[in-house]
């Protein structure tokens, strides 16, 4: 046959070319074979209406067309196997492909197709044969061909693509060359399956980050900056990353500096400070955020000690990220709280909106949450689809559960409402139990004290807590009122102190300052104080109500019962395995920022520092397409791509 005088290639698109700034989950290649033709004909032919004049050569066409169709939705009946995404096209030997949404075609029936296809050593005889059997009562088919036999075929001089509409089955789309007869039908390759993502901290994973069977590099050796406002954050993660022999310098700007050892307290640090370091001016009049981004760059761009950092840390306050973009090195933005500390005006929060989405949009960067409270509240005000959960580890405690004492802590240290301590108290008077708050037993405690106790009542004022993140890792049991009694208690008491900036201003209200993402579904303002439906939605998220072999108690009654019967050693048994468990999973997940921030870059400190760009204009621009304004605040022009970040 001709065909087989033809030489074939077979085209494998990448997923990424060097023309591409990001890869994103749902840019899958279409599935297609290239057949070149080397028999002389003309390639202007193609454009001929002459070139579909053979009835011969039309009829082979659509058979080809129709019985794979029909193969494919036959060994699809019958198959149970793993689905491709429904955005996969199959590729087809002719102009014409199976959209495999329609059927959906499993990786299983592909294959399957492929071993009938290498049978085919009579193409025309074979595939005449299927089209005959598929048609036999099947009406719909039938309609398929009668609608095939009515495309009115147009001249392709002016680009025009031949199309038949079979009910969204079969589509012909336009090629650079149309055979005049038909080559031997090429094996499909399945496609890879499609990543998954989550924001649980039972299973966290990275869109555009390696899969665990992917080989990973170690990388070693980094230095990344940080002036937080919180010191527990920055602590626990020195102690993760030297698993990492990664260097973290700390200029902190929190007010507990000072009780680190070593004292972590900021050291002539230019422009920032504590005063302007979280808002950056933009709650005061005339204050202008651009100006301190523009200063700082100006005075760190030249630093021999600044060039050696290769990436930002940004926990407490997130909002710091803004002074660090302008110098192009990869920045980690993670919620510890809710994140628009700093920007509670509509205006400044809006614009802190697009350029935490822009940061989201830069591959090299991570935008995550320490809580799934956080990573929702995010997704809820940004639209950004991914907001992964890295928790806080905290094994700086290094100390163990070990109850030698009798009392009962409440926790945590502050911000418990005297009110429900009294009821506590009062449930508890006909109990063997002794309940005391943390602070009466220790206005300064060791780690070693608060294990040393049976358990730990919380009446949280936060849905996260750094203090819970160090009760659970050294395997205290603990209770916690349940969301629905939690919820009750906020519009009685207002127990979640923390839980909204209108509240820490003592100004609670019952809707956000600025509106959920224009696509966004959830039903409830998570700001919104006065809805007891709504609290109890979202605390739900909180860190207490996500993490295992944690206790609820309806009410402090039930509380008097639980603790008389509950085994406590086995809580604790368990919560140590999950401690080492989620330990593995956190330090897998590092690995993988690593490799999505440093992929094909070396420390900067290895080749003594490497230059920033030659303004923080320059660099606004060149990593983030960002035109800057003169203040930003609504003044700043954004051109980046975002569409593949944010929820549909």
């Amino acid at each position: 046959m001709a065909s087989e005088a033809r030489s074939r290639q077979r085209g494998t698109p990448s997923t990424k070319s060097s023309s591409d700034s990001h890869v994103t989950s749902s840019s899958v290649p279409s599935l297609r074979s290239s057949f070149d033709k080397d028999d002389g004909s003309d390639p202007a032919d193609a454009s001929s209406p002459n070139s579909f004049s053979s009835s011969s050569a039309m009829l082979k066409m659509l058979v080809v067309v129709l019985s794979t169709f029909c193969i494919a939705s036959y060994l699809t009946s019958s198959s149970s196997s793993t689905m491709i995404p429904s955005n996969i096209a199959v590729a087809l030997p002719t102009s014409a492909i199976i959209d495999a949404s329609s059927p959906a075609l499993s990786i299983g029936t592909v294959a399957r197709v492929n071993e009938e296809m290498k049978k085919m050593e009579n193409v025309d005889a074979e595939l005449t044969k299927a089209l005959e059997i598929s048609l036999n009562g099947n009406k719909k088919l039938r309609g398929e061909v009668e609608a095939l036999k009515r495309i009115r075929v147009e001249g392709a001089s002016g680009g025009e693509a031949v199309k038949a509409d079979l009910g969204g089955n079969v589509q012909l789309v336009e090629q650079p060359k149309i055979e005049t007869e038909l080559p031997v039908p090429t094996a499909i390759t399945p496609p890879p399956p499609p990543p998954t993502t989550t924001t649980t901290t039972s299973s966290i994973s990275f869109q555009m980050i390696p899969s665990p069977s992917t080989s990973i590099p170690k990388y070693t050796g980094y230095t990344f900056w940080s002036s937080d406002f919180h010191i527990s954050p920055i602590a626990d993660l020195k102690d993760i990353f030297q698993h990492f022999q990664m260097e973290i310098i700390d200029q902190s700007l929190s007010g507990h500096c000072k009780i680190m050892k070593p004292i972590t307290c900021e050291k002539g640090l230019k422009v920032l400070n504590k005063n302007n370091g979280i808002e950056l001016d933009t709650r005061k009049k005339n204050g202008c955020p651009n100006d301190i981004k523009r200063n700082f760059f100006n005075e760190y761009a030249n630093d021999a000690t600044f060039k050696n950092v290769d990436a930002f840390l940004c926990h407490h306050a997130m909002g710091l990220c803004e002074v660090f973009m302008g110098f192009g090195r990869p920045v980690v933005a993670v919620a510890s709280t809710r994140y628009e500390i700093g920007r509670y005006g509509s205006t400044e929060w809006k614009e802190w909106n697009k350029n935490l989405v822009d940061i989201a949009a830069n591959p090299r960067n991570v935008v995550a949450a320490n809580n799934r409270f956080d990573a929702e509240y995010v997704k809820y005000f940004t639209g950004i689809k991914d907001v992964p959960v890295i928790p806080n580890y905290c094994g700086y405690t290094r100390a163990t559960y070990n109850p030698t004492r009798p009392e009962w802590l409440i926790g945590p240290g502050r911000g418990i409402t005297p009110e429900l301590e009294e009821q506590l108290q009062q449930s508890s008077s006909s109990s063997s139990k002794t309940f005391k708050k943390i602070r009466d037993l220790y206005p300064h405690f060791e780690y070693t004290d608060l294990a040393s106790h049976p358990a730990i009542v919380l009446i949280p004022y936060q849905v996260s807590i750094m203090s819970i993140f160090e009760y659970y890792r050294m395997s205290i049991p603990l209770f916690v009122p349940s969301p629905s009694l939690l919820a009750e208690w906020q519009i009685k008491y207002r127990v979640l102190s923390e839980l909204t900036w209108d509240m820490v201003f003592s100004k609670p209200k019952s809707k956000s300052n600025i509106g959920q993402y224009e696509k966004g579904k959830v039903q409830y303002d998570p700001n919104d104080m006065f809805s007891q439906e709504g609290i109890e939605y979202w605390v739900r998220f909180g860190d207490f109500y996500e993490w295992p072999h944690i206790t609820t108690f309806d009410s402090f009654e039930e509380l008097m019962t639980l603790i008389e019967t509950v085994d406590l050693q086995t809580i604790s048994s368990k919560m140590k395995e999950e401690n080492e468990r989620m330990k593995v999973e956190l330090l897998e997940t590092w690995e993988k920022i690593f490799h999505k921030m440093f992929e094909d870059v070396t420390p900067a400190k290895t080749h003594g520092g490497r230059p920033f760009p030659n303004s923080w204009e320059d660099g606004m621009r060149e990593t983030y397409q960002i035109e800057p304004g003169r203040c930003g605040l609504g003044d700043d022009v954004h051109n980046m791509d975002i569409s593949f970040v944010l929820a549909e």
